[in-house]
């Protein structure tokens, strides 16, 4: 009987030992694994991190400017976090980073926002991705443009953005003569091998040019590089999507049918076979924003437009654009922003008081609207 009592109690003992056995290869097994899975990570956020490296600058506004270098690509980023400020809509944060209200659903969308109205709050961040500017920026007392220039683009901050991407940790020891550092600039993407004597400091003044990011500012806002008016508005273009805001002119003469502009008179001649047909007073844009100099041409006729920023609909007496609308085909804009169009204030003709249009009375706009085609030439001068 004891026999085979001690028969059972090592049989079961033995099926213990088997399940403790068993258990422990399973943990063993499963730390193993989960080790390595870990590692995995590690491994692939450092190797992405190695083909994007990173720079920040903060703004006045509390906005940031995140700047990115993919290796992988040769391409340069970059990010804007964005801090909603009271007043903001959807439609002034696009004009702000795009110049266009056409980049709203491109926010909306990279955001996640699923109602503007409620899920823009004061205080909360945007990521706006790749802007065509960075900042607006409101001239101050003593501003010049070379010294708001500095304030974007100092040699410093180039140093520092260089340093980053190219992963040099001390610059007197990593930036030895035959080593290879990449150079982003506007337009194309440098790579320069050191040589014996130079520094980090040396070598971006060498490629770095403050006159060049400068001349990027005053041929997007054309304005004068010796002078800003203290108040005004400077757009700051990203320097990485350079494109030209006016088109190049053309000798007026080279038209038979076009319509004339002139900002100073705040005039709209319209001409055919080089006649003029008619005069009317129009209202433009004001100092902050002005009505875009240049050759354009109409890019669409709209009757009735509803005023999109606000919700106004066609024929609403709130309405800013009145009866119709001539969008122009200023580049990057759709011949969406700025167009010749109605209006519900009379009394702004023949003033520089519009967001840059150019405003009409209502019966003066209509008989253009029925006078001139799509494709008819618009030259803006001053």
């Amino acid at each position: 009987m004891s026999l085979m009592i001690n028969w059972q109690k090592s049989n079961l003992n033995s099926k213990v030992r088997n399940k403790i056995h068993k258990s422990k290869r399973r943990a063993y097994f499963l730390i193993t694994f989960l080790t390595l899975f870990f590692i995995s990570i590690v491994v692939q956020h450092t190797y992405a991190y190695s083909l994007t490296t990173h720079t920040n600058y903060q703004l006045d506004n509390g906005s940031s400017i995140y700047y990115s270098f993919n290796k992988s690509l040769s391409k340069p980023n970059v990010q804007i976090v964005h801090r909603i400020m009271p007043g903001e809509t959807m439609y002034s944060i696009s004009r702000k980073y795009y110049d266009s209200t056409e980049f709203v659903q491109d926010i909306v969308f990279n955001n996640n926002i699923k109602n503007p109205s409620t899920d823009l709050k004061i205080g909360n961040t945007l990521n706006i991705s790749n802007p065509r500017l960075l900042d607006t920026y409101r001239v101050k007392s003593g501003d010049t443009i070379f010294k708001i220039t500095q304030q974007y683009f100092s040699s410093d901050w180039f140093t520092d953005y260089i340093q980053r991407i190219n992963g040099i940790q001390n610059p007197n020891i990593d930036t030895k003569s035959g080593v290879k550092i990449v150079i982003p600039l506007p337009g194309a993407i440098v790579s320069h091998t050191v040589q014996p004597g130079e520094t980090l400091y040396r070598i971006v003044l060498r490629h770095f040019q403050v006159s060049k990011f400068q001349s990027f500012i005053t041929n997007y806002n054309d304005i004068n590089s010796g002078s800003v008016k203290i108040g005004s508005e400077v757009k700051i273009p990203n320097p990485y999507f350079v494109e030209k805001k006016v088109v190049s002119r053309h000798k007026v003469e080279k038209y038979n049918n076009f319509i004339e502009i002139d900002r100073s008179k705040n005039t709209l001649l319209l001409y055919k076979n080089k006649k003029l047909v008619r005069s009317f007073r129009v209202a433009t844009g004001k100092n902050s924003d002005p009505t875009p100099v240049g050759n354009y041409k109409i890019a669409n006729k709209i009757k009735d437009p509803w005023y999109s920023p606000e919700g106004i609909p066609g024929k609403d007496s709130r309405n800013p654009l009145g009866t119709r609308w001539l969008g122009l085909s200023v580049p990057n804009t759709g011949g969406t922003k700025y167009g010749i169009h109605g209006t519900n204030d009379p009394g702004s003709i023949g003033q520089s008081v519009s967001l840059g249009c150019i405003r009409m009375n209502n019966a003066d706009v209509q008989w253009l609207y029925d006078n001139v085609s799509i494709g008819t030439v618009v030259i803006i001068k001053n």
